[in-house]
């Protein structure tokens, strides 16, 4: 029986510890060494104490003399999370459970078996850290979250999802006038087990988001609502596109806006005349609308062309290149149309008297220049 006793003792995983009535460590497992950091050798004869902070040893030599005196037990037979100190100092938490038992002479024993918990704090630290990771990310101001049935009925969502009016608070059922066609869309998502709408725009309160919506079928039989909310990274894009494609000045549109018509198929050039305005300096144009401010003369003209044509960009500072839809009227008849009202609307509150004004046509067969002095 004694070989039994020693190789569960040598085998047993969590630490096995015996000490005598006043504390004395006599055994120490091959656990207990790689726990702890000491050998059985240099351990056994010194108090168990050295296993602990000041303070539970303290508290532990408390609790054998109360035994020795009373006899009555407070913590032998009763597991308990305690905290161990290693040989380098380091401190850390285990399940202590303490049994009684008596040696071949009669003498009284203690085992303490010690089940290290560092690996359970530090999944129970990860997974604090991800739900709390979890809790920031759902109530991230950009993100509606939600969890509902094939029905509509919302069983989880996040603070925004609610405010936003998402929800109908008087059933906790999908505001299904925020989602056209909402049928279709849980259809798609069982069927397939993911759909999604890209920038939706939805009106908010008084302001319009632009929303990525995505619906995951999950494995508990419910559907997933992930909402992304764009309208910021839109509003940038559209201010970084407007860069681009316009004037940095007078924020008149530019050569790359116009390409930007012709490569998203917006506009077929077939269906339009082309024609340049082009002034003799910016001194004209300034002297024309007599603006403090050059940039305004210069909006100002941009505005009175482009009520007359179609389109009208920016080509250099003192000239503009136009677009305006074909007709059925004969092309000379319609460009002196077009001149003449142009003409006439700058020449209506601004003076273009010995100002040099050069207008040129053109489509796909035909150009033509016509000079105004």
């Amino acid at each position: 029986m004694n070989n039994l006793y020693n190789s569960i003792f040598k085998s047993a995983v969590d630490a096995i510890i015996v000490i005598n009535h006043i504390g004395i460590i006599e055994a120490f497992s091959p656990s207990a060494e790689r726990l702890f950091g000491y050998s059985e050798d240099m351990v056994v004869g010194q108090n168990v104490s050295i296993l602990m902070p000041k303070k539970m040893a303290l508290e532990h030599d408390g609790h054998l003399d109360n035994y020795k005196r009373t006899n009555q037990a407070k913590i032998i037979g009763k597991g308990r999370e305690v905290v161990g100190k290693r040989r380098n100092g380091q401190e850390f938490k285990m399940h202590l459970s303490i049994g009684k038992a008596e040696g071949n002479e009669g003498d009284l024993k203690f085992v303490g078996i010690c089940h290290d918990m560092t690996p359970y704090y530090l999944v129970k630290n990860d997974l604090n850290e991800s739900m709390e990771s979890y809790e920031n990310l759902s109530n991230y101001e950009g993100l509606y979250i939600a969890s509902i049935e094939n029905n509509g009925y919302v069983t989880k969502s996040n603070k925004l999802f609610i405010e936003s009016g998402f929800v109908n608070v008087e059933n906790n059922f999908l505001n299904y006038s925020f989602f056209v066609d909402f049928e279709n869309i849980i259809k798609r998502t069982l069927e397939d087990g993911f759909f999604s709408i890209s920038k939706f725009s939805f009106k908010i309160g008084d302001d319009i988001h632009v929303i990525d919506w995505n619906f995951k079928f999950t494995s508990n039989q419910k559907i997933q609502i992930i909402g992304i909310d764009r309208t910021e990274m839109e509003e940038k894009s559209t201010l970084l596109l407007n860069a681009k494609t316009h004037d940095p000045f007078s924020n008149i549109p530019n050569i790359n806006y116009l390409n930007l018509l012709f490569n998203d198929d917006a506009l077929d050039l077939s269906d339009y005349y082309i024609f340049r305005i082009r002034f003799d300096s910016l001194e004209t144009i300034k002297r024309m609308f007599d603006y403090p401010s050059l940039n305004k003369s210069v909006r100002c003209l941009y505005e009175l062309i482009g009520g007359v044509v179609d389109h009208s960009i920016q080509l250099n500072d003192y000239s503009f290149l136009n677009l305006i839809r074909k007709t059925d009227l004969p092309d000379t008849v319609f460009f002196d149309k077009i001149i003449s009202k142009i003409v006439f609307l700058i020449n209506e509150n601004h003076s273009i008297q010995n100002k040099k004004i050069t207008f040129g046509f053109c489509d796909y067969h035909r150009a033509s220049c016509k000079t105004l002095n």
